[in-house]
């Protein structure tokens, strides 16, 4: 559960500044991948504007919007993306993972706090679907 909001601007590679807001597809916008980005209003409808249901069913990560953008709005979604991967058992798209990888370095700015949080949730997943994951579609 959080907040809705939209993002301003973005600062360093990880913190944004953002305004509340009450519009689930506005909120959308900001979102890294597209199952990210479901909503349940207060009379239970789901709002999918990105597809994302689908994409779990198909065990599909996509961002939404431009990889290299949201990717360089917080690189910590470069360990996400592995993550959920992993947990998925999802392939991975061979153009995101070079945008990812020419990216790498952004990780250097993020906080130790927050990249030790990301890797324990990384770490979290076991080795067998880490390594199954490597494949390419």
């Amino acid at each position: 559960v959080s907040r809705l909001r939209y993002r301003i601007m973005v600062c360093d590679g990880r913190h944004a500044e953002v305004r509340f807001c009450k519009d689930f597809f506005v909120d959308s916008q900001r979102r890294d991948f597209s199952f990210s980005a479901l909503y349940v209003d207060l009379m239970g409808s789901i709002h999918d504007f990105h597809n994302g249901f689908v994409d779990l069913q198909n065990r599909e990560i996509h961002f939404i919007g431009s990889v290299e953008n949201r990717v360089r709005e917080d690189f910590l979604r470069i360990i996400r993306y592995y993550r959920f991967c992993a947990k998925m058992n999802a392939s991975k798209n061979r153009d995101d993972v070079l945008i990812m990888q020419g990216n790498f370095e952004g990780l250097n700015f993020v906080s130790s706090e927050a990249g030790i949080a990301q890797t324990e949730n990384l770490r979290n997943c076991s080795l067998e679907k880490v390594v199954l994951s490597g494949y390419y579609r």
